[in-house]
C-alpha cells in the first residue's frame, strides 16, 4: 500500500472510531490536511474498497474500516499511547498498599482499565491450582474442631474446618501445622504429589485422621479449574456504544458474558499464547466465537510469581486500539512487576 493510501486509511479508521459515522472525502479533505483534493481521495477509497480495506455502507455514505482495514491499522499505522502518569500511579498505590486483599486490588485495577479505555475489562486473577503453598495452620477452635488456614504467596488459599480428636493438644495441633508447612513451602498446588503426600503422611503417621482431612481439602483446591477470581467491569460502557442499539446484537453479546464463555475463550487463547510476547488483538471475525464478531478483544497474560492470570478490553471494532493496546501493556507490565513483588514478601 502507498503512502496516500496508509494515511487516507489512518483518517477513515481515526475519524470513524471518534464518530461512528462513516467517514466522506471530503471530510478527510478539510480535517486531515493530506494536500490533494476531495476527488482524488475519493478515487483512493475506492481503490481501498476494492483490496477490501474499507465498506461502504450504503451507495451515497462515505466509508468505514473493514475487519481487515482494522488488521492493517493495528499492525501498521497504529501509535500505542502509553497509560498517563496519574493511572501508573494509581496502581502502584494499589499493588503496594495491598489493600486488605488479592481480591480487592486485582476488583479495583479491573475497574481502572475499564475507565481508562471506556470499555468493557475483564480481570481474571491467576487460578488455585497455580499458587505457591506458603504456610498451613491449624487453629484450635473447639474441643473437637480446628480451622485449617493455607496461605499462598497471593494470600489466603483455602480454609476449612477439620474434625480432630478431642485429647490433641495445641501443641500437637502446631507441631502438625510445622511439619505441613515444612513439607509444602514453595510448591504449587498442582504440584501436590503422592510421593509428597507419603512422605507426610509417614512422619505424620500418629495424626493418620486429622491429616486425611487436610489432605483432602488441598486436594480439592489442586483440582479446581475455575479461576477463583474474575472480575468484570464496565459492561454499561460496552452496550451504550451505538454497534449495541440493535437488539439481536445485544442479546448476544450478554449472552455471551452471562455464560462466563467469553472468560473462558480469553483464559484459552492466553495460556496458548504463553510463549508469545506482547499484547493480542483479535478483531471481529478473527475471532472464532460467532457470539462476538461484532467486538475486538485485547489481551495479554500477566504473571504474579509462578502464577498467571489474564488481563483483557472488550470493546465494539470501532475502538480506540492505539489508547487500549498502550493501557494493557502498560496494566500488564505494573501488575507483573508490581504483584510478583508482593508474592515474594
Amino acid at each position: 500500500m502507498d503512502e496516500r493510501k496508509r494515511r487516507i486509511l489512518q483518517a477513515i479508521v481515526e475519524d470513524y472510531v471518534l464518530t461512528a459515522e462513516p467517514v466522506g472525502s471530503r471530510t478527510i479533505a478539510r480535517k486531515y490536511g493530506l494536500g490533494v483534493s476531495a476527488a482524488t481521495i475519493r478515487n483512493e477509497m475506492a481503490d481501498l474498497e476494492e483490496m477490501g480495506y474499507v465498506e461502504q455502507p450504503h451507495a451515497s455514505a462515505g466509508r468505514i474500516p473493514s475487519d481487515r482495514g482494522y488488521r492493517f491499522y493495528v499492525d501498521e499505522l497504529m501509535e500505542v499511547k502509553p497509560l498517563p502518569p496519574w493511572v501508573v500511579e494509581r496502581v502502584q498505590e494499589l499493588c503496594e498498599g495491598r489493600v486488605r486483599a488479592m481480591e480487592a486490588v486485582l476488583q479495583q485495577v479491573a475497574r481502572l482499565l475499564s475507565e481508562v479505555t471506556n470499555s468493557l475489562a475483564i480481570l481474571v486473577g491467576p487460578q488455585a491450582g497455580e499458587m505457591v503453598f506458603r504456610s498451613l495452620d491449624l487453629v484450635p477452635v473447639g474441643p473437637s474442631r480446628a480451622l485449617l488456614v493455607a496461605v499462598a504467596d497471593l494470600g489466603l488459599l483455602e480454609s476449612g474446618m477439620v474434625e480432630v480428636p478431642a485429647d490433641l493438644t495445641p501443641a500437637e495441633l502446631h507441631y502438625i501445622s510445622q511439619v505441613l508447612t515444612r513439607g509444602l513451602r514453595g510448591l504449587s498446588v498442582q504440584a501436590l504429589s503422592h510421593t509428597i503426600l507419603r512422605e507426610l503422611q509417614a512422619e505424620l503417621a500418629r495424626y493418620r485422621q486429622v491429616l486425611e482431612q487436610v489432605l483432602e481439602i488441598l486436594v480439592a483446591s489442586a483440582r479446581e479449574q475455575v479461576p477463583d477470581r474474575m472480575y468484570l467491569v464496565g459492561l454499561s460502557t460496552l452496550l451504550s456504544q451505538p454497534e449495541f442499539h440493535d437488539r439481536e446484537r445485544l442479546r448476544a453479546v450478554i449472552s455471551v458474558l452471562e455464560q462466563e464463555v467469553l472468560a473462558k475463550y480469553l483464559l484459552m487463547v492466553s495460556t496458548e499464547r504463553e510463549q508469545e510476547a506482547g499484547v493480542t488483538v483479535s478483531i471481529g471475525r478473527e475471532n472464532p466465537l460467532g457470539e462476538v464478531r461484532d467486538l475486538s478483544l485485547v489481551f495479554t497474560p500477566y504473571r504474579v510469581g509462578v502464577s498467571r492470570g489474564r488481563l483483557a478490553v472488550v470493546g465494539p471494532k470501532r475502538m480506540d486500539y492505539g489508547r487500549v493496546v498502550g493501557a494493557v501493556a502498560d496494566f500488564e507490565r505494573l501488575l507483573s512487576d508490581l504483584l510478583g513483588r508482593w508474592a515474594l514478601v
